[in-house]
C-alpha cells in the first residue's frame, strides 16, 4: 500500500477528490459518495445521476463512492412529444 505524508494513506490524510459534474470542477472530501454531492449542488427535482458513463439509480447514491477525476452529469427529465 502506497503511504502518503505523516504514514497515512491518502484517505486517511483527509485529501480531496476532484469531480467534474455536468462540466465544471468541483472538490469533494475523500470518500464522498453521490448523495453527499447531491446535498452541495443545485439540481432539478427530476433528475438522473450519471457517474463515469454509468447511471446510477437513487437508491445506490448512498454507496457510489466518487473518485478522484470521476465525471457526473446530472441531467433533467424533459417531456415532450
Amino acid at each position: 500500500m502506497n503511504r502518503g505524508t505523516e504514514g497515512k494513506t491518502p484517505m486517511e490524510a483527509g485529501d480531496v477528490v476532484a469531480v467534474q459534474v455536468n462540466g465544471a470542477e468541483f472538490s469533494f472530501p475523500a470518500g464522498a459518495v453521490v448523495a453527499d454531492m447531491l446535498a452541495k449542488i443545485p439540481h432539478p427535482p427530476v433528475f438522473a445521476v450519471e457517474v463515469d458513463g454509468a447511471i446510477v439509480p437513487p437508491s445506490k447514491f448512498g454507496g457510489t463512492v466518487l473518485r478522484d477525476g470521476s465525471v457526473v452529469e446530472i441531467v433533467r427529465f424533459v417531456g415532450g412529444g
